[in-house]
């Protein structure tokens, strides 16, 4: 073909993804930066601004301070079957990557 939509048109060898192999410019390839600071928290640094660790699994749960409702709870309910309306959507595993 006449022409080509890439850089490298008269190039018969691929660059690597870094440049490391390519002289065209004649400058030399570029450091790699420096790696950068974990945004996890250490154990210290969540105790410091107050997080309970495994505070979500340790404490009572916030659903058993809700009150009962009047009438008590249904003997049985479903999303499928609410007061004739079907709530429920089919599931679909949503792990697998689209592209």
């Amino acid at each position: 073909p006449k022409d080509f939509t890439v850089p490298e048109r008269d190039n018969q060898v691929h660059c690597f993804e870094d440049g490391s192999n390519c002289k065209a410019d004649g400058s030399a390839p570029k450091p790699r930066p420096a790696s950068r600071r974990s945004e996890l928290l250490s154990r210290e640094e969540a105790d410091k601004l107050g997080v309970v660790t495994r505070g979500n699994s340790s404490a009572e749960s916030s659903h058993e301070q809700l009150p009962v409702p009047v009438g008590g709870f249904p003997a049985g309910f479903s999303w499928c079957n609410k007061d004739g309306v079907n709530y429920c959507t089919a599931s679909l595993n949503q792990h697998i990557p689209q592209y």
